[in-house]
């Protein structure tokens, strides 16, 4: 029973790691057609739009995509189907709720004249608005399918079909000659309806059999209680990855928020492979949690890791060596953003050595500490923005980052061996065995 569940993560794992190369690299040509084609102004007027989007639509996704995959599974593993289908009606009606909420307090902040967005951000923002109706349902749904266990299925909307088909607007946007940053963020919006129509036909598909008849089980008030915590943390994620831009935005420009961001982009190669590696580990963590079986999870974990690490580190040198060249490819005026990218690659070199705490934390049922923590590392953020980025620009928004990364990882890893005594990190002797060819499960 275990060498077939070794077999299966195996597999999972193998194709999230195809499936996430795919998306980088369909990423990658569109941030690079954008600009290329419509240089760093309108790329900097997206990626400030979109930073607004993706706080916006984390709220609305109210926590949903990891409440989704630890329940769902934990209903499968108790054949509770009539919870089961009573989260994925309530999780949808949230969703959607929120996400209508959020649409109007935007216009009517962006159109009764707003004091925290810039004028010149203010059209292009409302336009980015129409995709706020979209990602906290292809997100939640995509908490159901990983629930379902299906976990290279559950990515494909996200991480295929959604940059795919952006790919292919922004060809049809520079084609026709509209291509301003409203289009380009109109282009996005169409990407994710499509997106969306593919999530809810797979996840038909793999729950086809759930219903079992008799009315559904609603818990109001359980499910509400997590999501407000999941919640408060998936915004504290995104305010730290996007609160760089929108003051560096504010402060020196969309030209050096449009820098800043493709280096921010650049530097997240060093977890690509944490992230691949990552895909299968939160239904294990929940069901393992349930069993009482830390010594399951601490053997993934260690595997993990370790492979994390390698491909981490690896893909840093190529930072230091190649990064300022492969910025280049984006036009010249990148280039100033390599000490940038260099800084941000360090601090997720160390994210990635320090393992999935966070992740550990959220679906062994004790996200309370992941909210704790990352709120602390916003304010760190936020404040180290607003103080350094007037003086050193791009290079102190990048050190604000960095540091709040390096130190909630620190302190998570801590709470994570003193409340499970599991350690999330890397030691040698996993790195011995792995280069002698032996297992890293003992």
């Amino acid at each position: 029973m275990d060498r077939k569940k070794n077999s299966s993560i195996i597999n999972d794992a193998s194709w999230s790691f195809v499936l996430k190369i795919f998306s980088i690299l369909l990423g990658f040509a569109s941030t690079l057609l954008i600009s290329r084609l419509f240089g760093a102004k309108t790329y900097g007027e997206y990626a400030y739009s979109m930073s607004w989007v993706s706080v916006t639509s984390v709220v609305c996704s109210f926590g949903l995509p990891i409440l989704n995959t630890r329940e769902i599974s934990r209903y499968n593993q108790s054949n509770d189907r009539k919870k089961r289908d009573g989260l994925v009606v309530w999780s949808h009606g949230v969703a959607i709720f929120l996400s209508i909420v959020s649409t109007l307090v935007i216009y009517m902040n962006v159109s009764g004249g707003s004091i925290i967005i810039d004028e010149k951000y203010k059209k292009p923002i409302l336009f980015a608005s129409v995709i706020i109706w979209v990602l906290p349902i292809l997100r939640s749904q995509k908490g159901m399918i990983r629930g379902e266990g299906k976990i290279a299925t559950s990515q494909i909307p996200i991480l295929v079909v959604l940059p795919f088909t952006f790919l292919v607007t922004i060809g049809v946007v520079y084609i026709a000659d509209v291509g301003d940053s409203h289009n380009i963020i109109l282009a996005r919006g169409m990407s994710g309806i499509m997106s969306l129509f593919v999530s809810a036909y797979i996840l038909k598909k793999v729950s086809r059999d759930s219903r079992i008849g008799g009315k559904r089980v609603y818990e109001h008030k359980s499910w509400a209680k997590s999501s407000i915590l999941l919640v408060s943390l998936g915004v504290a994620d995104v305010v730290n990855q996007e609160v760089s831009i929108i003051i560096t935005g504010n402060i020196v420009g969309a030209n050096e928020a449009g820098i800043y961001a493709i280096a921010r982009r650049a530097s997240n190669f060093v977890k690509f492979g944490m992230l691949a590696f990552n895909k299968p580990l939160g239904p294990i963590i929940s069901e393992s949690s349930e069993k009482g079986d830390n010594e399951y999870i601490q053997r993934r974990i260690n595997d993990i890791v370790v492979k994390s690490l390698i491909i981490g580190s690896f893909i840093f040198l190529g930072i230091l060596v190649f990064g300022e060249w492969g910025l280049g490819v984006f036009g010249q005026v990148f280039k100033t953003g390599w000490w940038p990218m260099v800084v941000l690659s360090f601090s997720q070199l160390i994210n990635v050595y320090l393992g999935p705490t966070a992740q550990f934390l959220n679906y062994s049922g004790r996200e309370k500490y992941t909210v704790y923590v990352k709120a602390v590392s916003v304010i760190l953020n936020v404040v180290g923005c607003v103080i350094i980025v007037p003086y050193l620009g791009i290079v102190g928004a990048s050190l604000a980052r960095g540091l709040s990364v390096i130190a909630w990882n620190v302190v998570l890893s801590y709470i994570v061996y003193n409340t499970a005594g599991i350690k999330t990190y890397v030691n040698i002797g996993h790195l011995r065995k792995l280069f002698a060819g032996q297992s890293t499960d003992t």
